[in-house]
């Protein structure tokens, strides 16, 4: 082995210069940029000024026109300045916090005896959660006790049966597609399938923490975990064994 070789294999390890330089993560956990939902029943107003607190879908039957739909979007920067791609990812499981409906406000929460869940569908136009209404909502508005919602079905929720913990969705093809194609990143909408309401006639419907609720560890998350980079390590290592194998055939 040459001198000069030793020297720096040596000085390097001796310095601690590290041997993974920049390495990135290969679990992030993402925040919503924006969530909101819309009221069909005040179908002009921005429900963000009235609770921006909380995101709610809720399905009150064909008789009633009280349905809310839920919509959210997250911040895939720190995925995209890591020129990450949908081939990158392992998983992405969005994951929200149930609120009791107490502490919502309104409706009565899931729980074992009245069970709920929400389907996921693609948005597929821009909104603003500051002025987001039922009438200007992406897709447009529509006749909730006659019309499903815009969108098609991407994912579903197990099914919630307590308030006070954390509902977890696999949104994983969801993510890839958005990272393959990041213009198509318009967001989620959640809506309740089914009405269910409690003995006391009380709609059920899931409430979960927005991206301003006041414990910030109970806001939305993207948690997505990474195909993990080369270890630049073992490469610098197979590279100084491959050195030192040919340095002896050599002699």
């Amino acid at each position: 082995m040459s001198a000069c070789f030793l020297a720096i294999v040596t000085g390097l390890f001796a310095t601690g210069t590290p041997l993974v330089p920049n390495a990135r993560a290969d679990a992030f956990t993402l925040g919503a940029s924006q969530d909101s939902m819309a009221y069909s029943f005040l179908s002009s107003w921005a429900m963000e000024s009235l609770y921006p607190n909380l995101i709610a879908p809720a399905n009150t039957g064909t008789a009633s026109n009280h349905h809310m739909s839920a919509f959210l979007q997250f911040d895939l920067t720190p995925l995209i300045v890591e020129a990450l791609a949908g081939d990158d990812i392992i998983s992405a499981t969005m994951r929200l916090y149930v609120l009791s409906g107490a502490e919502s406000g309104f409706g009565a929460g899931p729980s074992a005896t009245y069970p709920v869940s929400f389907d996921v569908r693609l948005l597929e136009g821009s909104w603003n959660e500051a002025t987001l209404t039922w009438n200007n909502q992406p897709g447009g508005a529509y006749n909730p006790t006659t019309t499903s919602p815009p969108g098609t079905i991407v994912a579903t929720s197990p099914t919630i049966t307590n308030t006070g913990i954390w509902v977890d969705v696999d949104i994983t093809d969801i993510l890839t597609g958005w990272l393959d194609d990041p213009a198509t990143n318009y967001g989620l909408r959640l809506t309740q399938p089914t009405e269910v309401r409690d003995s006391g006639g009380a709609s059920v419907f899931p409430s979960f923490a927005s991206s301003e609720y006041a414990t910030e560890s109970y806001r939305p998350q993207l948690v997505v975990q990474t195909v993990p980079e080369p270890e630049t390590a073992v490469l610098f290592g197979l590279g100084v064994a491959g050195f030192l194998t040919v340095r002896r055939r050599n002699r």
